[in-house]
């Protein structure tokens, strides 16, 4: 995922073509217009055509990135990625919340307000300030081990090792340091 850095320095750089092409476009057509009068402005149509073609059609590909990088809200969480489709993991206090779409998404489900009774308070809540909802570690287990997907033990094998694992060593290694 692009940093904020690189957004903003493709974005000056997106703007420095901008200006440089629009300023050519304008001298072609005062060019064009004042040797052939209004019909140098029929000529110059094509060249504006050639000049601003690649900048729209990069303009769209940079609001695109834009947009799923909003939609991808990831501050305060940590960004995995699973058979390359991502996964925010918020840490609470060192316990892993998984967000609910994005968990959703990998198993294929779509949210469903019947499922999520069946999980109590320690297992499936709201997510800090963040607007989201998220399961716990128990919660994330519950939920593969109903489900029928066919990547679910990769899944569940693939969670163990690189989120919850290591977060639990850290919270072991943060009471160890405490207590002695």
């Amino acid at each position: 995922m692009a940093t904020r850095l690189d957004q903003e320095a493709t974005l000056v750089s997106l703007v420095k073509i901008w200006a440089w092409r629009i300023a050519v476009g304008a001298l072609g057509t005062w060019f064009l217009v004042s040797r052939q009068g209004l019909f140098g402005l029929v000529w110059s149509a094509p060249l504006w055509g050639l000049l601003l073609t690649k900048p729209i059609l990069e303009s769209f590909s940079i609001m695109g990135r834009g947009i799923k990088a909003s939609a991808m809200d990831t501050r305060g969480a940590r960004l995995y990625t699973f058979q390359s489709q991502d996964l925010r993991v918020f840490f609470e206090g060192g316990q892993p919340r998984v967000a609910e779409p994005d968990l959703l998404a990998i198993l294929g489900l779509k949210p469903d307000p019947e499922r999520v009774r069946r999980y109590d308070a320690t297992e499936y809540d709201r997510i800090g300030s963040t607007g989201l909802s998220g399961f716990s570690e128990a919660g994330a287990l519950k939920l593969l081990a109903g489900s029928r997907h066919p990547d679910v033990l990769k899944l569940r094998l693939w969670l163990e090792r690189e989120i919850f694992a290591p977060a639990r060593k850290r919270r072991e290694r943060a009471t160890d340091g405490r207590g002695g």
